[in-house]
């Protein structure tokens, strides 16, 4: 499932070998030789220009609002600037819309009274530094503690839409001589597998130098609730609509919300956990109708429709929000 995307022609048509699709990039020296008659695009615009075996010629605005550009393997270069010039209006409006998508998404700072989305809604970061009012917190049941790692200790209140974020929680814990069980988040990820049940495969890989970096506690705190709820809805849509799948695993991926392999290995991008729970069962079940149809065809979209009649809303949400699921 992608984005921003303008295609002509049939559907592209990839060869596959041993799991990777046959491509290459074309020359950048070659593209900044060439001379564009438009307005918006130009050789600093164009980020990449990819030709593969496929038969159509696909225009892609990136989130940076600059141009990816994929070809017929024999596509000549020189045709390029002609095909820009023919889509320009279509370009202007794409890259248009990223830039104002740029001026308008905040970046995280991770300071007190940041924005974070969880499952559609906004929550505001309130920083904690003491334990006092930490304990105040949990004990007035106003939450509960939900992921603890380093130095930091995230609270979710769903009731008030708040994140407390308990600064230098070990630090201040060990000095008080507190006996508070802590949940550390390990060098391990969780891969649901439908066969073998749950595995635990080490592959992130973080240094002890970084785990106190609070992008990545936030990105670790988002993916252990990504895959406690994606792995239970997943299994869920696949009962009630005799789905079988063989593997699923987070992705991390900047341009797909889901993807579904050959051999039914499910993928689904983390970030959609700040999505409303209805935009995350369309991707899941738009990934796990690839298990029975491995293409877009219209029997497809008519599996899609029985299952999800209003799934045109889904596409548009994501088409309309989904630069807003990150935590750049």
């Amino acid at each position: 499932m992608t984005k921003n995307k303008k295609k002509f022609g049939i559907l592209g048509i990839f060869t596959k070998t041993k799991n990777k699709y046959n491509y290459k990039l074309v020359d950048p020296d070659k593209i900044k030789n060439m001379s564009f008659d438009s307005s918006i695009i130009n050789k600093n615009r164009i980020e990449k220009v990819i030709k593969s075996r496929r038969q159509t010629v696909t225009l892609e605005v990136t989130p940076s609002a600059t141009l990816i550009l994929r070809l017929p393997i024999n596509f000549a270069e020189s045709k390029i600037p002609g095909v820009i010039k023919r889509n320009e209006k279509w370009l202007k409006e794409k890259i248009e819309l990223m830039e104002n998508r740029k001026t308008l998404f905040k970046s995280k700072t991770f300071i007190d009274g940041d924005d974070f989305l969880y499952l559609g809604k906004n929550y505001k970061l309130q920083i904690i530094k003491n334990i006092e009012d930490y304990n105040n917190i949990i004990r007035g049941g106003i939450s509960k503690k939900e992921f603890v790692s380093g130095y930091y200790c995230l609270t979710l209140d769903e009731i008030n839409q708040k994140i407390y974020l308990f600064s230098e929680y070990s630090k201040t814990v060990e000095s008080y001589n507190e006996n508070i069980n802590m949940e550390i988040m390990s060098n391990e990820s969780t891969v649901y597998d439908n066969t073998n049940n749950i595995n635990n495969n080490k592959n992130l890989n973080i240094p002890d130098a970084k785990r106190n970096n609070l992008k990545l506690f936030f990105e670790n705190f988002y993916k252990q609730k990504a895959f406690e709820l994606i792995s239970e809805r997943v299994k869920l849509h696949s009962k009630l609509n005799n789905f079988y799948f063989k593997q699923l695993k987070l992705s991390s991926a900047e341009k797909r919300w889901g993807s579904c392999s050959f051999e039914n290995s499910i993928r689904i991008n983390w970030r959609l956990i700040m999505a409303p729970i209805n935009i995350i069962d369309y991707v899941i079940i738009h990934e796990l109708s690839h298990t029975i149809h491995k293409n877009h065809s219209q029997s497809f979209w008519s599996h899609i429709n029985f299952i999800v009649p209003d799934y045109k809303i889904s596409i548009k949400w994501l088409k309309d929000n989904g630069y807003k699921l990150k935590l750049d």
